[in-house]
């Protein structure tokens, strides 16, 4: 699953669900002002929320400002350092034994454990420094 994200002017963004959620939190963390916390939970979904012009452009705004500070980065860095060190977790898929159906569990490799789910999204500020140029251009926007 995905998040298409159109301009009203015609420009496109694209996020794969994973990549989307911490994108889209990332941006309600650094601009509540911008993001109500309605439009915040909805764009989590594909239902058409979206911001208009001007909430588009304050927002690459404030994203561009952080990308050059070196804020996003150092959250970059603290945002994979905690998934990082967050503890493997019993697999879900053979109950933390290792053998699913008589074999050895391909999904922790006979381990009996796995990473957390959220390990599985990812953020980076060049994923941030994307969104934002689209932002800057796209007359608004919705997420479907």
């Amino acid at each position: 699953m995905g998040m298409d994200v159109y301009g009203k002017n015609g420009g496109y963004f694209r996020n794969n669900c994973w990549w989307w959620r911490p994108l889209w939190n990332y941006c309600y963390e650094v601009a509540p002002e911008i993001i109500s916390e309605d439009l915040f939970n909805r764009g989590h979904n594909n239902d058409g929320a979206g911001l208009d012009d001007k909430g588009s452009k304050e927002l690459a705004h404030t994203l561009r400002y952080l990308l050059k500070s070196k804020q996003t980065k150092e959250y970059e860095k603290r945002y994979k350092a905690e998934r990082k060190a967050l503890p493997d977790i019993k697999c879900t898929y053979c109950n933390g034994t290792g053998i699913r159906k008589d074999v050895k569990c391909n999904v922790c490799k006979g381990k009996g454990t796995e990473r957390p789910t959220e390990t599985w999204y990812p953020f980076e500020a060049d994923n941030v420094k994307m969104f934002a140029e689209f932002l800057e251009d796209c007359g608004g926007f919705e997420i479907c």
